[in-house]
């Protein structure tokens, strides 16, 4: 069973927990508030394969300077994302390019 996050978009996880940390962090994140990085952190240890709590990650890590730490984690996000799910693919998909430079 999939989980929908706070604005009723699908997510490619069935834990609730990541959900919750993966929703945690999307407000703390657009509230330009700390702890996103910690509470996308908590998703992916929850569910290291969901792909959009790795995108969100090297969101996170982008806006905190960590470049390195970011393309690893949308490297990650990329190979996860399930190819059948072109909302998860086109939100990647512009992360990727938004750290690509």
């Amino acid at each position: 069973m999939m989980l929908s996050d706070h604005y009723g978009n699908t997510l490619s996880t069935a834990n609730a927990a990541a959900r919750d940390h993966y929703d945690h962090g999307v407000h703390l994140f657009l509230g330009a508030d700390y702890g996103a990085t910690e509470a996308f952190n908590a998703c992916v240890e929850c569910d290291p394969a969901f792909a959009l709590g790795h995108a969100a990650l090297a969101r996170a890590f982008m806006m905190e300077g960590r470049m390195p730490a970011a393309q690893q984690a949308i490297a990650q996000a990329q190979s996860l994302a399930d190819p059948a799910n072109a909302q998860e693919q086109s939100h990647i998909a512009a992360f990727a390019y938004l750290l690509s430079g």
